[in-house]
């Protein structure tokens, strides 16, 4: 897949939700704006996709249909291996403040498929991935902080 192409169809919704006017038009309407935004060569991509699947669009209008068709042909896969990768990666960066290394955390573990004990995760890749020595040793020693513990704790210290 070009992965510019899926830019580009990032950029068009942008664009084409920008000013909050598209979504007063009705949805025939909508539908016909959004296929003449992609121009030709979108409309010749668009033609030519498979449907969504019945059970996926028993509840949608032509417009959101439409949506759907698009965000199934550009909007990557996500790899939940991947990510969890990514996550189990993450080191505090030198000079990154400890509210925006566990910020950057809650964004990668949002995709990582584990809502039940995505606050365990992120206290536990914090403990590991943060490069404030003091912080890491005093949560070490402690039985079981909550993430919010761990926080506020090193937001004190840093």
């Amino acid at each position: 897949m070009d992965v510019s192409a899926c830019v580009n169809f990032q950029d068009l919704f942008i664009r084409f939700y920008g000013n909050g006017i598209i979504l007063l038009l009705r949805a025939e309407r909508r539908t016909a704006l959004l296929l003449h935004c992609l121009g030709s060569d979108g409309q010749e991509i668009f033609d030519h996709l498979p449907d969504v699947p019945d059970s996926e669009a028993i509840d949608l209008n032509e417009y959101k249909i439409c949506i759907r068709k698009l965000d199934i042909h550009y909007l990557p896969k996500v790899s939940t291996i991947l990510e969890r990768y990514y996550f189990g990666k993450r080191l505090q960066r030198e000079g990154e403040s400890i509210e925006d290394y566990v910020t950057d955390l809650r964004r990668l573990s949002s995709s990582c498929k584990v809502a039940s004990l995505t606050d365990e995760r992120i206290r536990d890749r914090f403990k590991l991935g943060c490069n404030i020595e003091k912080v890491c040793e005093e949560f070490c020693l402690r039985d079981e902080p909550s993430l919010e513990d761990v926080f506020v704790d090193g937001c004190e210290k840093n």
